[in-house]
């Protein structure tokens, strides 16, 4: 295993009372939620980063695990922060934001709100009609090349987002299995929910968002317009930041809670 570099590394941002746990999707790393931690660390919050088993190293490692070893990630770092915070956000994009739907429905009393972007509400909802072939093809073409619009991948870049270049697809047909296992979990959903989605999203469709929220008993929905899949490291970044600390300060105020932002 080598070394991780830094700003793909897991991070943790200490602050004030309220603590959110920001989990990163499918072959990619905590690069992709940096910003949005830094950024609610700045307005006083305790953030932490998580990198999932199998990432931020080589694709190959990536290929020997499966959703079970992403979520333990998720859920170890979940309640390390959960001894110390009592209130506890996990915003999770794209397949994180299944891992945070499903750390919910396994801790319904812990987790205090979900706030999730670009999160597939089932197989339909991905826009690559490929993807379902992974079960078969894993067996023939281990390895995906992962394809990026140029303009894209230079935002990415400029961002710090560090992601695999290829996808193992076996890991790819375990992703599809995760997505099967939440959506089915989502009625023991009761904690506050924020279901975030670009409706210019070229990896999943829009309409995800509101699926998801028609299985959750206290969800609303925020879109924003321009930006593609992973909305925390695009143009419309600000506004996703707006949307978020919006969302914790109306759940914080209702809960009686006395924090400052700045």
């Amino acid at each position: 295993m080598g070394k991780v570099p830094a700003m793909k590394e897991a991070f943790y941002f200490r602050g004030g009372q309220a603590a959110c746990l920001l989990i990163h999707g499918f072959a990619s790393t905590p690069s992709e939620v940096r910003w949005l931690g830094e950024k609610l660390h700045q307005q006083g919050f305790t953030t932490q980063g998580v990198m999932l088993t199998g990432h931020g190293v080589t694709p190959e490692d990536l290929a020997r695990t499966q959703w079970s070893d992403w979520y333990h990630s998720a859920e170890e770092a979940f309640l390390e922060l959960k001894q110390r915070y009592e209130i506890v956000f996990v915003i999770g994009v794209s397949m994180g934001g299944l891992l945070a739907l499903m750390l919910a429905a396994n801790y319904p009393n812990h987790v205090t709100a979900v706030v999730t972007a670009g999160t597939p509400g089932g197989r339909r909802f991905f826009r690559d009609r490929r993807i379902h072939l992974a079960a078969v093809a894993k067996y023939f073409v281990p390895y995906q090349e992962r394809r990026v619009p140029a303009d894209i991948k230079k935002l990415h870049e400029e961002m710090g987002r560090v992601y695999y270049s290829k996808r193992p697809l076996a890991a790819v047909h375990s992703l599809l299995k995760l997505v099967d296992s939440t959506i089915k979990l989502l009625p023991r959903v009761t904690c506050p929910t924020l279901i975030m989605h670009s409706r210019s999203d070229d990896v999943i469709h829009w309409q995800s968002a509101p699926f998801i929220k028609k299985h959750l008993s206290n969800a609303r929905l925020g879109f924003v317009e321009n930006s593609a899949h992973i909305i925390t490291v695009d143009q419309e970044r600000e506004k996703v930041l707006m949307y978020i600390e919006g969302f914790f300060r109306e759940i914080m105020e209702e809960e009686g809670v006395m924090f400052e932002f700045d």
